[in-house]
């Protein structure tokens, strides 16, 4: 019996047992390969006259057994399953199911409380919701009031509307210089009243306006909005 050194890996034994084959002769068949102490490989082949040459001959190969395949269940059946009881969960498949009142007494409460929940979730899940009731509408806002003036306290000028009457022809009211911030440019605004009143639109045109605080600037507007309503007239 010839027994070859150890090898770390089985691959590696069974080439060096294929190369010894070839140099010697020996037919593949009478070869093995065994585990020994260590965790190695070595092959053993038995001498020339115990083992002669056979070049016919061809090892057997038992064909590979294909693993079993697991059989699942669908998780569309499992909910079927537990839709219609514990019994048909825990059932084989081929395997006939036993009656309610056969099984009734063996089955755990918790498995018939699951088994009720899901098929009334399924219930459910196949009832037809009912429409989303429609929200009231809003009710409408009120119509804002124009503020009044409080006996005692000035009007606000309103701008936009006595330009749009400028627009038309309407000669604009003067704004309230009663103010103490007005004072200084009361002198400048009957002057422009008094061009306005005479129509004299060359005159209105002329009339120099200097500064940028509030009191100018609303002479000025009023005197732009009189010449609009002067030329809208003519």
């Amino acid at each position: 019996m010839f027994t070859s050194q150890a090898y770390t890996d089985r691959s590696n034994c069974r080439k060096a047992m294929k190369a010894h084959a070839e140099k010697t002769g020996t037919d593949l068949a009478f070869y093995t390969v065994r585990l020994v102490p260590g965790g190695r490989y070595v092959f053993e082949v038995p001498g020339p006259d115990a083992a002669p040459v056979n070049p016919t001959f061809v090892p057997p190969t038992a064909p590979e057994a294909e693993p079993p395949v697991k059989a699942r269940r669908s998780k569309a059946k499992r909910i079927d399953a537990l839709a219609e009881g514990p019994a048909a969960v825990l059932a084989p498949k081929d395997e006939a199911l036993p009656s309610a009142a056969e099984v009734d007494g063996d089955i755990p409460e918790f498995l018939r409380r699951s088994a009720k929940e899901n098929g009334e979730r399924r219930a459910k899940m196949a009832t037809v919701a009912p429409p989303a009731p429609e929200k009231p509408a809003k009710p409408a806002k009120p119509a804002k009031v124009a503020k009044v003036a409080k006996p005692g306290e000035r009007a606000r000028y309103d701008w936009k509307a006595a330009d749009e009457a400028a627009a038309s022809g309407v000669m604009p009211a003067a704004p309230d210089f009663s103010a103490d911030t007005h004072k200084h440019y009361r002198p400048k605004l009957a002057a422009l009243v008094a061009l306005a009143e005479a129509r004299d639109a060359k005159g209105l045109k002329g009339y120099n306006i200097s500064g940028n605080s509030t009191s100018p600037k609303a002479l000025k507007r009023f005197r732009d909005m009189s010449i609009k309503a002067l030329q809208a007239k003519a």
